[in-house]
């Protein structure tokens, strides 16, 4: 609708001034009624109601064409027309107006022509675009108005054409959109704060009017004054200093030769944006508990709306991997990337050419994503015993997210090829890695346990510690620390199977121990360090461990101490000391093994003078003191004595000398 009339109130006297021909008016009046006549006869015949419409337009039309020769108003103003034409034919009805002597019919109020519509308001009073404002000569007019205002008004101009003399003495001229910019169409946002431009159609299409401009936020110039365009409709200033986020208004005014100006036409007005679009925050996802098998999610959020942008994607490891990402509300970049990844690869994201709609185009943004090393299930950059549990927990129950293998590349920059099932390509993955991640560091790092469930339990034998590993542990931890001076550990064997993950690590140069081992069908078993004592001492170790059951949950913890015992390669029987003695002496034997022992006294006459030790006994270098006191506990007599060590292998006898 056009801005002109803004309520049918203020179209109603346009339309009647369109009106003025009798014929015109009664042929409306005639169509009119031929459109109710249609409505009765066939109230209850619907297609027959489409020939009303037709009829009451048909005779408006020939009205307008042949007799008022205008250009009918239903063109332009399609319902107010439609409401017009029935509120006309009302006021003819009720006498209000007449087909035969329209106002102003009789009475010439101003001697002129003009060749379009005076545009009239509600009261008949010109509207201060009308064409008759000044358009009437001097000679033979009426010296007032029906008002009895004098005509001219003001005085010294032309009269006006009317019933009523405006106070104008020249019309408004009519004005165009103000566009921003110098495209096609109108813009909203701008990323120059030293320029503005603007751009219209000429002012009722006349290349003689010249223009006025003036730019303004709070005001209509408070940024630039009133300035001369000349005829020119395309206009840019520059020199300006404008803030970000602020909105600016070009207005224009329009003079033509004859004096007659326009009202300002103001633009919709420009929002200055020059910060470029940024990447204010990335949300990522990956879709498998083993990062390396799933896919990468990301959600790349944006500081405003954009209107293009590219994503570029790059692997450290040289790897094409597959994109796909979409640009959702121009707020937020959603895209998936698809696995397996390489294990230790670096995935990069580069955002190029993120345009805001001012045009504002951002610097290239790069985001990277580190892969998590293939077996590193907690993603704590170690693969640990904490991992090997999970690895095992998934194992026995056929979770297939924690499939490791096989594998291609070297490590640790393993990419899984898995084949859906659990074998020795899978342990051996895992072992590898392990061993990279335990040489990468280049030292083990000790982890020490507040003691909790149930105690470690260990035995020595045959120089071996013997850790003893219950049914229900699945997974199990231990590091050593030991005094490298007194104590020689050896290397364990290493085991990669479909049965058992045993890996360990030896560092004599400080004296430390690590060992892995995750049981892949766990029952009641024992881990074996051997080890040879420098010297016949105990040694005291120090044990720190952790086990997980096959739910992958802590089962026990803690740091123990251990001790080594000593043992001989092969049996012997030491001389007694002190000797002679009188009444304790020592005596020292040597168990290669467990096995056992009779020590047993014997005098000179080769009688039993005591039985000192008849018992199995543990390897080791033993010790036994006797107060020369015989079974009964009776001392004997001083003189020579012999004791004798009996075993299944081994038989020695000693003389010793008992004094006064």
């Amino acid at each position: 609708m056009d801005k002109q009339y803004k309520s049918f109130k203020q179209f109603y006297p346009y339309y009647l001034s369109e009106h003025m021909n009798p014929i015109c008016r009664g042929l409306h009046f005639i169509g009119t009624l031929c459109v109710i006549g249609i409505i009765i006869i066939s109230f209850d015949n619907i297609k027959a109601l489409f020939i009303a419409p037709v009829c009451g337009y048909g005779f408006a039309w020939v009205g307008h064409f042949f007799f008022e020769k205008n250009r009918p108003a239903t063109f332009t103003y399609p319902l107010y027309s439609f409401i017009g034409d029935w509120a006309m034919f009302k006021d003819i009805l009720i006498g209000k107006e007449s087909i035969i002597n329209a106002k102003n019919a009789t009475v010439n109020w101003g001697i002129g022509n003009i060749t379009s519509s005076p545009v009239l308001t509600s009261n008949y009073h010109l509207d201060p675009y009308s064409p008759a404002i000044g358009a009437a000569s001097t000679t033979g007019d009426l010296q007032t108005d029906l008002n009895g205002d004098p005509r001219p008004n003001p005085k010294g101009s032309l009269p006006d054409i009317g019933a009523y003399e405006s106070t104008r003495a020249l019309r408004l001229l009519r004005t165009s959109p103000i566009l921003d910019g110098l495209v096609l169409d109108d813009i909203s946002l701008w990323n120059d704060k030293t320029s503005l431009s603007a751009h219209w159609k000429k002012f009722e299409n006349n290349s003689s009017i010249n223009y006025e401009y003036a730019i303004g936020t709070y005001d209509v110039n408070n940024i630039a004054d009133w300035q001369s365009s000349g005829s020119d409709t395309f206009i840019t200033v520059t020199g300006l200093n404008l803030d970000h986020d602020s909105t600016y208004f070009f207005n224009i005014i329009g003079i033509d030769a004859m004096g007659r100006v326009s009202k300002t036409s103001t633009s919709n007005g420009v929002l200055i944006d020059i910060i470029p679009p940024s990447i204010i925050s990335a949300d990522k996802e990956w879709t498998a508990l083993n990062p390396v098998l799933g896919d990468l999610k990301l959600q790349l959020n944006i500081s405003e709306p954009v209107v293009a942008g590219l994503i570029n994607l790059s692997s450290s490891q040289g790897d094409q991997y597959e994109l796909e990402y979409n640009l959702i509300k121009k707020e937020k970049y959603e895209m998936t990337i698809s696995g397996p990844f390489i294990g230790g690869d670096e995935i990069s994201i580069e955002v190029t050419g993120l345009q805001d709609r001012a045009g504002t185009i951002a610097s290239d943004t790069i985001l990277t994503y580190p892969v998590g090393y293939l077996s590193d299930y907690n993603i704590d950059g170690l693969i640990d015993a904490s991992d090997l549990s999970e690895f095992v927990t998934g194992w026995l129950s056929k979770d297939f997210q924690y499939e490791l293998g096989p594998t291609v590349g070297k490590v640790p920059f393993l990419k899984p090829d898995v084949d859906g099932q659990f074998d020795i390509y899978d342990a051996a993955a895992f072992t590898r890695m392990w061993h990279w991640s335990l040489n990468k560091s280049g030292k083990m790092i000790p982890r020490y346990y507040v003691n909790s469930g149930k105690n470690l339990t260990s035995k020595n034998e045959n120089q071996t510690l013997m850790i003893n590993v219950f049914e229900s542990v699945s997974t199990m931890y231990m590091f050593f620390e030991y005094p490298k001076d007194k104590v020689v550990i050896k290397q364990l064997p290493q085991s990669s199977s479909e049965n058992k993950i045993f890996l360990s690590d030896l560092d004599t140069l400080n004296g430390e121990l690590l060992i892995t081992a995750g049981f892949l069908e766990p029952k009641l078993q024992s881990i074996e360090v051997p080890y040879i004592i420098k010297g016949k001492d105990d040694v005291s170790i120090k044990a720190t461990y952790q086990t997980f059951n096959t739910s992958g949950e802590i089962e026990s913890q803690g740091t123990k101490e251990i001790t080594l015992k000593p043992v001989p390669k092969e049996f012997a029987l030491h001389q007694n000391y002190p000797n002679p003695f009188n009444p304790i002496t020592t005596i020292n034997y040597d168990l290669p093994k467990q096995t056992d022992v009779n020590l047993i006294i014997y005098d000179i006459m080769g009688r039993e003078g005591g039985k000192l030790i008849q018992e199995e006994l543990t390897a080791g270098y033993q010790s036994i003191t006797w107060n020369a006191r015989n079974s009964f506990g009776l001392q004997v007599s001083a003189g020579i004595y012999f004791y004798q060590i009996q075993t299944s292998d081994f038989v020695k006898t000693k003389k010793m000398i008992i004094l006064k």
